[in-house]
C-alpha cells in the first residue's frame, strides 16, 4: 500500500468551496435499436456475432421474444443488425404463439463457410403442456428462414433453448459447435446438450444433480484451455455454481461452488485472454438475488483458464442491483492487446432501472459505467462486446433494455450500442477514487472509509462509495452526469470546479476546487441521480458557463447528505469519485 501524507480535515463550509473529482473513459451512443411493438421486449438477450457481410465490422443479433403481456405472449423473433449501419439484415421469426424466440441468441460458423451462423433459442416452444423447447440455427451467410439445424428438448418442461452459444470446435472436426442449455428439465435440475455444427449430432449430454439446481441456466464456449486444440465449454446454473468442462471428454476441469445466496453461475461467458498468458479465460456473474429480503449488491469474477485463479473480483453498487446478472467478454475495446469485459444489473431489487459497467481486462478497473433512465427498464439485463463496428481503433458495446417504453408502446424494448472513446490526456476520464489505490490521490479516506475500486469513500448505507460516471460527448455537449450509490433519497449537489485539489471534505476526498459552479441541486431515486435529465433545460456546458471545443479542463463531483452522525463522525456529508472533461 502506498504511502500518504495527513492532511485536516476541512470545516463543513468548505462543502460551498470545493467540488469535482474524475473517474472512466467516454463513450456515445452509436446505434439506438428500438422494438417494433408494445411487449416485444426487445433486448432481453442480445449478442456478438462476427462478419457476416465481408465488410470487415461485426454483426450483432438481439432478440425480443414477445412476452411483455401473459395474456397474449406472441410468437417472439430475432434481428441481427449491420454492425458498420445499425440497420437490419435479418428477420428470424418464431412459429408460434408462446414459443419463446428470441428468448436467447448467439452464434456459431455451424457450416464452416467462415461465416457465423445464428442461434436463437424457444425455451417454450411446444404445447402449452410440453414445453420441450428448441434451438434454431441459421444460416448467417444467406439469412434464410429455413433452418440449418433444430434440437429439440428430450422431454416435456425441459425448456432446451433458455440458453444458447457457440461452443467452439469441440470435437476437432473443424466445424463450430453449439452448447444449449434447458434448465427446467427433471424438477429443474437442468441439463445441457452440446450439439454437432457438422451435423448436430449429440456430443456431449451432461445433467444437473439435484432439483431446483437450474443447471444450464447460462452457457458459453471458452476456447482452448488444455492444448489439445479442442474447445472448452462453461455452463452455469442459479443454485449450483458453475463448471467448466473438457471439450474433448466432457470431464470438469473447473468448479466454481456458490456461497450461500450468490447466485454465482446464473451468468457465464468465456473471456479471451484477459491476463496475457495465451490462455482464454472465463467470467461468472453471481447476482445475489437468492434472498429477496436482503438482496446482496451482485459481483462478478474473472477466471484464469490456465489455473481456474480468481483474476478479477468486481461489485455492483447497492442492494438489490444484480449486478452479474449478464457478463460479456471476448474482444479487445481498448487496443491494449488484452480482452476486456462488460457486467450489467438490471436493478430488478429495486426501481429496475439498471446498469452496466465496463472493464479493463489487463487492470480490472472501470473503463465505463452506462445506465438506464427510467423505472422498469432493466438496463443491463443482457450486455456484449461487439469489436470495432465504426473503424475508429476502438470496441463498441451493447446492452439490452427491455423494459423501456417506445412512443407509446410499452416495453417494446430497445438495444443500445456503445462506441468506446478512451479517456487519454484526460479528456473524458474519472478520477480521484476513495480505493486507497489511487495515485493521484495522496489523502485517505478520512476514517479509513475505503470504498470499492473507482468509487468515492465509503458512506453510511453503502461500503462501495458513490459512483459518478459520465455518458455522452463533449462536443456537440450530449454529456449527462449519472451518481448512484448515494443513500436512498438525501439531498445532493453536482458541482463543477476549475482546478484540483486534494483534501478531506465531509466523510470524502475531493479533488475538484477552484472557481466552482453548484450545477444543480437533485433529490435521489434509490440513491441515483443525473444532472441533466429530462426536468432540465439546460446542457451541463451551458449550466457550467464552458464552451465545448475550448479545450478548456473541468472538474466534476457531487456533494450529497450523509446524515448517519455515528458513520465518520461528525461529518454528515460525502462526495463522489470525480469525473474531468476536456471541452
Amino acid at each position: 500500500m502506498q504511502l500518504r501524507r495527513s492532511i485536516p480535515r476541512l470545516s463543513v463550509a468548505a462543502l460551498v468551496a470545493l467540488a469535482g473529482v474524475p473517474f472512466a473513459s467516454a463513450q456515445t451512443t452509436l446505434y439506438t435499436l428500438s422494438g417494433q411493438a408494445a411487449n416485444d421486449r426487445l433486448g432481453v438477450s442480445l449478442a456478438y456475432v462476427g462478419d457476416l457481410n465481408g465488410d470487415g465490422r461485426a454483426e450483432f443479433v438481439v432478440g425480443a421474444p414477445e412476452n411483455g403481456n401473459v395474456f397474449t405472449i406472441a410468437e417472439g423473433y430475432a434481428r441481427v443488425y449491420n454492425g458498420a449501419t445499425g440497420l437490419s439484415l435479418y428477420l428470424f421469426n418464431g412459429g408460434a404463439t408462446s414459443d419463446g424466440f428470441g428468448t436467447a441468441v448467439g452464434a456459431s460458423d455451424v457450416n464452416n463457410d467462415g461465416k457465423p451462423d445464428i442461434l436463437v433459442g424457444a425455451p417454450t416452444a411446444g404445447t402449452a403442456s410440453s414445453q420441450v423447447g428448441k434451438v434454431y440455427v441459421f444460416n448467417g451467410a444467406t439469412g434464410s428462414s429455413t433452418p440449418l439445424f433444430t434440437f429439440t428438448g428430450p422431454a416435456s418442461n425441459d425448456q432446451l433453448g433458455a440458453a444458447v452459444a457457440g461452443a467452439g470446435d469441440v470435437n476437432g472436426d473443424g466445424f463450430q459447435d453449439v452448447i444449449a442449455g434447458a434448465p427446467a428439465s427433471t424438477s429443474s435440475r437442468g441439463l445441457i446438450r452440446v450439439f454437432s455444427g457438422q451435423n448436430g449430432a449429440v456430443l456431449h449430454a451432461i445433467n444437473g444433480v439435484a432439483s431446483s439446481d437450474n443447471f444450464g441456466y447460462s452457457v458459453d464456449g471458452v476456447g482452448d484451455l488444455t492444448g489439445d486444440g479442442r474447445s472448452e465449454f462453461v455452463v452455469g446454473s442459479r443454485l449450483a455454481g458453475a463448471k467448466v468442462y473438457n471439450g474433448s471428454t466432457g470431464a470438469v476441469l473447473y468448479t466454481i461452488l456458490p456461497v450461500g445466496n450468490d447466485r454465482i453461475g446464473t451468468s457465464v461467458a468465456g473471456c479471451g485472454d484477459v491476463n496475457g498468458d495465451a490462455v482464454p479465460d472465463f467470467i461468472v456473474g453471481a447476482p445475489q438475488d437468492g434472498n429477496i429480503f436482503s438482496p446482496g449488491n451482485g459481483y462478478a469474477k474473472v477466471y484464469s483458464g490456465a489455473t481456474g485463479a480468481v483474476l478479477w473480483t468486481v461489485n455492483g453498487d447497492g442492494g438489490g442491483d444484480r449486478f452479474g446478472w449478464s457478463v460479456g467478454s471476448g474482444r479487445d475495446v481498448t487496443g491494449d492487446g488484452r480482452a476486456d469485459f462488460l457486467v450489467g444489473a438490471d436493478q430488478t431489487g429495486g426501481a429496475s432501472i439498471g446498469y452496466a459497467r465496463l472493464f479493463s481486462g489487463a487492470s480490472g478497473s472501470v473503463l465505463h459505467t452506462v445506465a438506464g433512465v427510467n423505472t422498469g427498464e432493466r438496463f443491463g439485463i443482457a450486455v456484449d462486446l461487439l469489436g470495432d463496428l465504426n473503424n475508429d481503433g476502438n470496441g463498441e458495446f451493447a446492452a439490452g433494455i427491455p423494459g423501456t417504453t417506445v412512443g407509446a408502446n410499452a416495453q417494446a424494448g430497445q438495444a443500445k450500442v456503445f462506441s468506446y472513446q478512451p479517456g487519454a490526456n484526460s479528456v473524458f476520464t474519472a478520477f480521484c477514487f476513495g480505493d486507497n489505490l489511487d495515485l493521484q490521490v495522496t489523502t485517505d479516506c478520512p476514517c479509513a472509509n475505503f470504498g470499492a475500486a473507482g468509487r468515492g469513500c465509503a458512506n453510511s448505507t453503502n461500503a462501495a462509495g458513490a459512483l459518478l460516471a459520465a455518458t455522452g460527448a463533449a462536443v456537440p455537449d450530449t454529456v449527462v452526469l449519472d451518481v448512484s450509490g448515494m443513500p436512498a433519497t438525501v439531498a445532493c449537489i453536482f458541482l463543477q470546479g476549475d482546478a484540483i485539489t486534494d483534501s478531506v471534505f465531509g466523510d470524502g476526498v475531493n479533488c475538484a476546487g477552484g472557481t466552482l459552479v453548484r450545477l444543480r441541486t437533485k433529490t435521489a431515486n434509490a440513491g441515483a441521480a443525473s444532472f441533466p435529465d429530462s426536468a432540465d433545460t439546460v446542457s451541463l456546458s451551458v449550466r457550467g458557463g464552458v464552451t465545448p471545443g475550448s479545450s478548456s479542463l473541468r472538474y466534476y463531483g457531487v456533494y450529497y447528505r450523509n446524515a448517519a452522525t455515528s458513520f465518520c463522525p461528525p461529518a454528515t456529508h460525502n462526495i463522489s469519485n470525480g469525473w474531468k472533461i476536456l471541452w
